[in-house]
């Protein structure tokens, strides 16, 4: 057969194939006339796009390089280019690549038919971070082809941009639009709740779950607003859907945890936890909230190692070595006590109560010069901390500085003036000195206050610093955002 009447031939049936997405027969086409007519564009092109929407990047690209030689300006050929190159992970070549085609190809002139065009081309900028020119695209988008993803990733590169007002006014217009699209109210739900609003919030997930009721994120979201405005209840129900939805999520199992601890099943919290650490072992809030759940519990030895299981993978969370060196107090394991405070005032040196519970450890091992160090730090603080003043006037009595003693429970004193153990404390000093006149006074003072009954400052312990994440910045359970498009 004449070449030329072949090439006819397959140019028209590979058109065919290709106008009907049948791109497999018509790479075969295009191949061949290449092989004829190796300069023929068209045949390259056609062929380099056939290979993309067959997945073979590689291929695609060499055959869009091959027509572009011929070709240099076709934007048909610079967009296939970049199409190709963004799967190859080469976004700044895509961007370029793109821009050119909606430059130089005529068709693209019509902002209809180049708005599919330019959400590629937003999306490629957000994948590079550059998001004021993702948003400029998407809104081209939006204008050329009024559709509800070209609204709701306009919306989403701006937040990513920082502008959250007009973020949450671009969801607002998407979900007016398109009142049938989950995907907007989803986003506006989404925008609503990281913005504070959790009624409207909820109102908007709602109806996204109405219209898709598998959407995991949805039912995620919702659990968390529920549980913002004090629902756990509502809140937990949320979360078990979205858990059926994505058995494999750990933030969702989390969740779970978090919301059974808010109605007091801390063994079904920590059964929530377990499976979250299942799934994600190094999940370093999961590990420190189970030890809260443990320390309700009152199971000090499994606490103590939830806590060390959360340092081990991440040796930065200050409540996890407060807790830790709380529950090594209780033990009297003062050597690990210490380690653990240190750790925390190294962590957080402006913590009065590291400080100040580093100092007791030191005291309680009878390290009472080290000690001293310490409770002046937490006084340097806060000067109005009551509990270091005390501590550091013990620390000096047993080193025998009786005036610095007496000038530390004066302050501790003054702060705390209807304390009885303060009373009783500073009555002992005066008998060991002989006054036994101003000794019984205080001790009388101290009754009267005990029998008034008065709580002492001094007996309420300083709170734990229990925690219980929901949105913690590192590695704990935050808000699904709606994905880069």
């Amino acid at each position: 057969m004449n070449r030329w009447i072949e090439a006819e031939i397959l140019l028209l049936r590979g058109r065919v194939h290709y106008r009907a997405k049948r791109f497999e027969p018509a790479l075969h086409c295009y191949l061949r006339l290449a092989q004829l007519f190796p300069t023929h564009s068209v045949a390259h092109r056609r062929a380099g796009f056939c290979f993309y929407r067959l997945g073979r990047y590689e291929e695609a690209l060499a055959e869009s390089e091959r027509a572009l030689q011929i070709q240099p300006d076709d934007g048909g050929i610079q967009g296939t280019l970049g199409l190709t190159l963004e799967q190859l992970g080469n976004f700044q070549a895509a961007a370029e690549f793109l821009e050119r085609a909606l430059r130089n190809s005529p068709s693209l002139k019509n902002a209809k038919k180049a708005a599919s065009w330019r959400n590629r081309l937003a999306i490629v900028y957000s994948k590079l971070g550059d998001q004021p020119r993702a948003v400029e695209n998407f809104r081209l988008s939006a204008e050329g082809d009024p559709e509800d993803y070209a609204y709701t990733n306009q919306a989403g590169a701006q937040w990513r941009a920082g502008d959250k007002d007009a973020s949450l006014e671009t969801y607002r217009k998407a979900a007016e639009l398109f009142p049938n699209s989950a995907d907007a109210h989803y986003g506006l739900g989404w925008a609503l709740h990281n913005l504070g609003h959790d009624v409207e919030a909820i109102a908007s997930l709602r109806k996204s779950i109405a219209l898709s009721p598998g959407n995991h994120d949805a039912h995620y979201n919702l659990g968390r607003a529920l549980g913002n405005l004090g629902k756990p209840e509502e809140s937990l129900n949320a979360f078990r859907q979205a858990a059926k939805l994505r058995p494999d999520d750990p933030d969702t199992h989390y969740s779970i945890g978090v919301a059974l601890g808010d109605l007091k099943d801390f063994d079904g919290a920590i059964a929530a936890y377990r499976e979250a650490i299942r799934l994600k072992p190094d999940y370093s809030s999961a590990w420190y909230n189970m030890g809260v759940m443990y320390s309700e519990l009152g199971k000090p030895d499994e606490e103590i190692e939830a806590y060390k299981a959360a340092l081990h993978y991440d040796d930065k969370d200050a409540a996890a070595w407060g807790n830790l060196g709380l529950r090594y107090s209780d033990k009297a394991m003062y050597p690990e006590a210490l380690q653990a405070y240190r750790k925390l005032s190294e962590l957080q040196p402006e913590n009065e109560m590291a400080h100040y519970l580093a100092g007791c450890s030191l005291a309680y091992l009878g390290r009472h010069a080290e000690a001293l160090t310490a409770f002046q730090r937490a006084i340097q603080v806060d000067p109005d901390y009551v509990y270091p003043h005390e501590w550091l006037g013990f620390s000096y009595a047993v080193l025998g500085r009786f005036l610095d003693a007496f000038a530390c429970y004066k302050t501790a004193m003054r702060l705390a003036p209807n304390s009885a153990q303060l009373h009783q404390e500073l009555a002992d000093f005066y008998e060991c000195r002989g006054q036994e006149a101003e000794a019984a006074q205080l001790r009388a003072k101290a009754a009267e206050f005990e029998s008034q009954g008065l709580v002492d400052p001094l007996t309420i312990l300083p709170k734990r610093p229990i925690d219980k994440p929901t949105a913690p910045s590192g590695n704990g359970s935050a808000p699904r955002q709606p994905p880069n498009p």
